[in-house]
């Protein structure tokens, strides 16, 4: 690749891809803050074909969530000497 003009051309797309890297990056953070409205956020992803926010319990794991009972732990004081 030693013709200039292919090497410039080759530099101003991918400045391009950076910048448009960077507006995807910062609307992606826009979906997924909650301090926005839920609505809007949920439109612009689907706008966008983005994936949709996730809700507080929708981004943990299935067995993770705070209602499964079947992964809580017990918590017992340990036995004092005899």
């Amino acid at each position: 690749m030693t013709d200039p003009i292919l090497r410039r051309d080759l530099r101003i797309a991918e400045d391009e891809v950076r910048v448009f890297r960077g507006f995807k990056a910062t609307v992606v953070a826009f979906i997924h803050d909650t301090a926005h409205d839920p609505e809007a956020r949920r439109s612009l992803a689907e706008r966008l074909g983005l994936p949709p926010p996730r809700t507080a319990t929708s981004a943990l794991p299935q067995d993770s969530r705070p209602d499964d009972t079947s992964q809580r732990t017990t918590r017992t004081s340990p036995q004092e000497p005899e």
